[in-house]
C-alpha cells in the first residue's frame, strides 16, 4: 500500500502494530510517498490519499475518514506577537506556508461561507512535518492538519487560533482508500481498509484536543 509521507509517518504507522497484531497473516509493505501513483503500473493493492481526484471509471475512492485542520502558533511565538482575534488579524502576523511561494491563500468556512484570505510569511515549505518543525520552534501561524498537530495542540505545545472559523484544507476533507475497480478485492485489502474506517472515521483519535 501506499500514502503520503506526512500520513504514514504521522499517524498510519502508529496504528500498524494494533493491525498486524489482529491479522498476524497479513504482511504490510507501506511506501511513503507524495506524489500520484499507478496502481497498475507499480503493483499496490491500496493507496491511501487526501483527494478523492482519481479516475473513477478505473478506480474506487472510498471514504475512511474526516480531515480537519486547525491555524495554530506556539505559546512563544503568541507572546511575543499576540494572538490573532479576526482573520484579518493574520494580515499583521508571520504566517508559515505549504508550497514554494511565501504567500499562499488559506480558505475558511465563515457563516456557511467560504471566504479566502492572502496571507504573507517569511517561511515556505513543502512539508507538512517541516512547518510543525518551524511552527513549534515559534517560526509564526501555520495551517496544518490536525493528525499532524493535534497531540501538539492536546500537550500545550501548540496553540489552536480562531476556532469558531473553520479552516479547509488544500486537498479536502476526507482521507480516501484507492483501489482498482475492475481488480477483485483481496479479503486482506479489505479488512485493512474496515480496519481503518474503525481507527478513523468521522472522529478520530488525534481530533480529541
Amino acid at each position: 500500500m501506499t500514502t503520503s509521507m506526512a500520513f504514514g509517518n504521522a499517524q498510519l504507522a502508529r496504528l500498524l502494530p494494533e493491525f498486524m497484531a489482529r491479522y498476524p497473516d497479513i504482511t504490510v509493505v507501506m511506501n511513503l510517498n507524495d506524489r500520484r501513483v499507478d496502481l497498475v503500473e507499480e503493483g499496490f493493492d491500496i493507496a491511501l490519499r487526501l483527494t478523492a481526484q482519481v479516475d473513477l471509471q478505473t478506480a474506487v475512492a472510498r471514504p475512511v475518514g474526516r480531515l480537519r485542520h486547525a491555524l495554530v502558533a506556539a505559546p512563544g511565538y503568541l507572546a511575543c506577537r499576540g494572538r490573532p482575534q479576526t482573520l484579518a488579524d493574520l494580515r499583521d502576523h508571520q504566517c508559515i506556508v505549504f508550497g514554494e511561494s511565501r504567500s499562499a491563500t488559506w480558505t475558511f468556512m465563515v457563516d456557511g461561507e467560504r471566504s479566502p484570505l492572502k496571507v504573507v510569511g517569511a517561511l515556505a515549505a513543502n512539508s507538512s512535518q517541516s512547518l510543525r518543525m518551524a511552527m513549534l520552534g515559534g517560526a509564526g501561524i501555520a495551517l496544518l492538519p490536525t493528525y499532524i498537530v493535534g497531540e501538539d495542540i492536546a500537550h500545550g505545545r501548540a496553540e489552536r487560533l480562531l476556532p469558531d472559523v473553520q479552516p479547509l484544507g488544500l486537498f479536502g476533507d476526507q482521507l480516501y482508500a484507492i483501489y482498482l475497480q475492475d481488480r477483485f478485492l483481496p479479503p486482506k485489502v479489505r479488512v485493512f481498509i474496515d480496519f481503518l474506517v474503525e481507527k478513523i472515521g468521522e472522529h478520530p483519535e488525534w481530533d480529541a484536543f
